[in-house]
Formats: structure tokens, C-alpha cells, sequence
């Protein structure tokens, strides 16, 4: 049973629910370059102890943990985003379409109609509905991509960190 709860609640897992309850402060977003890898640093070394035969493979292994801890943390950062726009039926992206319209418009280019529309339909589902299928999709992809991103240069300083001391042993 032990076993089975360490393969669920794998470190990339839990480092990624902490690292999304943080960056959904709004204040905690803007240290979003420091936040992120060092949470790919953490799951690293969490998983490592956890986990001791990884380390004949650090390189690898810590690349797998990034990247995990990066989509876990977009996950994670999905639903509360998800919860907190169902309440208060607005969000970030609402409040910035008035300004993003404007630029879009601006720069005058043939599909500039279409592109606002389509913002503005999903600005209006939010608005009426609390959710946009679209919206959310859009946000979980875009974040996966930025948070595996950033995790693996805290993943792979680790495993040179680990490389360096096991072969100083």
C-alpha cells in the first residue's frame, strides 16, 4: 500500500499542487522566473531521495522529473483557475481584453476581425457562464509548455549537483 501511495504522489506531483497554489497569488506571479526552477530543483531532489536508483541516471531522470513537475503545476493551476473564474465569473484575460482589443484592432491587419471575435466570444462565455472550453484548453497547453520549460533548468542543476557529489565520493 505504501508502495502504490509514494508511484501516486510522485514528488513532481506535489512540488507542482504547491507551486500552482503559489502562483495563483496574483503578488507570487511575478517571482514566476525564480518560483518555477526552483520547484523543478526540489521535485528533483525529492524524487532522487525518494528514489535513490535514479541517481545512476541523473540526467535523464531529472529531465523526466521537470517536465513532470511542469505539467502537474499547469494542471494544478488549470482547475484552481477554472474554480476561481466559475465563482467570480471573471478573471486576468477578461480584464485585459479591453486593452488587448485595442492593439488588435491596431494593427490593422485582415484578420484582425476574426481574432477579436473570437476573443470577445470567449470574454462573453466567461462572463456569462463562468467557464470557455477554449479558454481552458488554451490556458493548460500554454502553461505546460512554459512551466516544463522553466522547471528543467532547476531539474538538470540538481543532477549536476548530484553528478558532482557522487563522484566526489
Amino acid at each position: 500500500m505504501n508502495n502504490n501511495l509514494q508511484r501516486i504522489l510522485s514528488p513532481a506531483m506535489v512540488v507542482g499542487f504547491g507551486l500552482a497554489a503559489l502562483l495563483s497569488v496574483s503578488l507570487m506571479q511575478i517571482f514566476f522566473i525564480i518560483l518555477v526552477p526552483a520547484a523543478g530543483f526540489f521535485a528533483s531532489k525529492f524524487e532522487f531521495r525518494l528514489h535513490p536508483e535514479k541517481g545512476e541516471r541523473p540526467f535523464l531522470s531529472a529531465i523526466k522529473t521537470g517536465i513532470a513537475a511542469g505539467i502537474f503545476t499547469a494542471f494544478f493551476m488549470t482547475i484552481i483557475e477554472v474554480v476561481v473564474t466559475m465563482i467570480f465569473k471573471t478573471n486576468n484575460f477578461v480584464a485585459m481584453m479591453p486593452e488587448a482589443m485595442k492593439i488588435i484592432r491596431g494593427l490593422g491587419l485582415p484578420e484582425a476581425d476574426q481574432s477579436a471575435a473570437l476573443l470577445n466570444s470567449l470574454m462573453e462565455d466567461i462572463k456569462n457562464d463562468g467557464f470557455s472550453g477554449i479558454y481552458t484548453f488554451i490556458y493548460f497547453v500554454s502553461n505546460s509548455l512554459s512551466n516544463a520549460l522553466f522547471c528543467l533548468p532547476g531539474s538538470l542543476f540538481f543532477a549536476f549537483m548530484f553528478k558532482r557529489d557522487s563522484q566526489n565520493q
